[in-house]
């Protein structure tokens, strides 16, 4: 699937999102995706950060990891503000030096299902920290939800044992624009 960009956050933004995606723990709640394993969101955060951020003589040179785990966010629909949660996906290619995901089975706590994914578009993976672009094309309530942001994400652990980290962007459904943002953490042993 291949998804176009309307426009990327300042990067600003995007740094602020880099800036906080350290922290342990997240306002946005303590639940996961049913039939996720046992660990929540919280939970996982705290099991994912508190192995540190990743030293740049860190991360592998060859190679090729997926990471899995959750995503939490708060999404303005057309029908009202929603907290989403679901599954994340990201894939580390140290050898060309590239990550790339998806946010996926999406559920709303008002809509439930959401059909559809978010892409984490390819981008190059500098060191311990990223940010890239993150949209798709999804159905909520019956409506036509387009998806437009910024992803930014940090390495956590020796070698890489999981990534952190934040999104922002906008939501367009039916001539209605609003914003979502939230967070995601991923492992390599998953939730």
């Amino acid at each position: 699937m291949q998804i176009s960009i309307i426009h990327l956050r300042p990067l600003s933004c995007v740094l602020a999102i880099l800036s906080v995606a350290g922290c342990s723990g997240t306002a946005l709640g303590t639940g996961g995706t049913p039939g996720q394993g046992a660990l929540g969101f919280d939970q996982m955060t705290d099991q994912v950060t508190s192995a540190g951020i990743t030293a740049p003589s860190q991360v592998p040179l060859t190679g090729q990891a997926t990471h899995t785990g959750l995503m939490e966010g708060t999404f303005d629909f057309i029908t009202g503000t929603e907290q989403v949660t679901g599954d994340a996906s990201l894939t580390l290619d140290y050898t060309q030096d590239t990550v790339s995901g998806q946010l996926t089975n999406l559920q709303g706590a008002n809509s439930g299902a959401i059909t559809g994914m978010l892409e984490i578009a390819e981008e190059d993976l500098p060191g311990p920290g990223f940010f890239t672009a993150v949209g798709g094309y999804l159905t909520v309530g019956g409506n036509a939800t387009a998806i437009d942001g910024s992803l930014g994400g940090t390495l956590y652990g020796n070698g890489v044992t999981g990534v952190a980290g934040q999104f922002v962007g906008d939501v367009y459904q039916n001539g209605f624009e609003g914003d979502f943002d939230g967070a995601y953490v991923v492992s390599a042993g998953g939730p």
